[in-house]
């Protein structure tokens, strides 16, 4: 599929499972997956990152909550909101809660982000067939930066493996499934990052189960 899918404007209208009813639109319960994109202000790890939506009004600032945060006079939304990639997932890195696993790659994988997006404005492309968000409330998006698909990057570079929600339903109709499954397959091949051989990258760190990459149905 052509990049020309994700040009600014064409972001798809999705209900997936959320409401997406006319009841919606007095702010109580607005999530129509019709934003455009924003500013990223923070990068959680490789997979999720800190995103001020663009805005005209605080309507637009109402994500499916009772509350709109106020639209600020720099026109993005006052309070960040977290976007959990869609399709993809990276190696685990420590957040301070004991369980935390800290994963070979998750810093390189974190820090490649970065590099990327962080404080750049990205547009946000929503799957029709996923709907807004995954089960813990995090918005599920393909993110698009100068016409790059980030996703598709970091499987490119071994940072990632391609792994879906159980919300990801029909994954072999979704936008950019064919893109997504060649990059995984050429890191794999070629033992790039995740899929090297290499001890040595690893800093002594333990490798992340890539028994769990897979091009099948799955659930964080």
């Amino acid at each position: 599929m052509q990049l020309k899918r994700i040009l600014p404007f064409l972001f798809l209208t999705c209900c997936g499972l959320t409401s997406c009813s006319d009841d919606d639109k007095d702010g109580s319960s607005h999530w129509d997956c019709s934003f455009k994109g924003g500013v990223v202000t923070d990068v959680t790890d490789g997979d999720t990152i800190q995103i001020k939506v663009l805005c005209d009004s605080d309507e637009d600032c109402c994500y499916g909550s009772h509350v709109c945060d106020p639209c600020g006079s720099d026109g993005y939304c006052s309070i960040a909101q977290p976007v959990r990639f869609m399709g993809i997932n990276t190696p685990e890195i420590p957040h301070g809660r004991p369980d935390d696993k800290n994963e070979c790659l998750g810093q390189a994988a974190l820090k490649r982000v970065k590099d990327l997006i962080l404080d750049k404005e990205v547009e946000l492309v929503f799957e029709d067939y996923a709907g807004c968000h995954e089960k813990y409330g995090r918005w599920l998006a393909y993110i698009v930066y100068d016409g790059q698909l980030i996703q598709e990057t970091l499987l490119k570079e071994g940072l990632a493996c391609l792994f879906w929600y159980s919300n990801e339903r029909w994954k072999d109709l979704t936008l950019y499934y064919d893109r997504l499954v060649d990059a995984h397959q050429s890191a794999v091949d070629n033992e790039l990052g995740i899929f090297s051989s290499d001890d040595e990258i690893c800093e002594g760190l333990p490798r992340p189960n890539t028994s769990k990459c897979s091009l099948g149905d799955g659930d964080y």
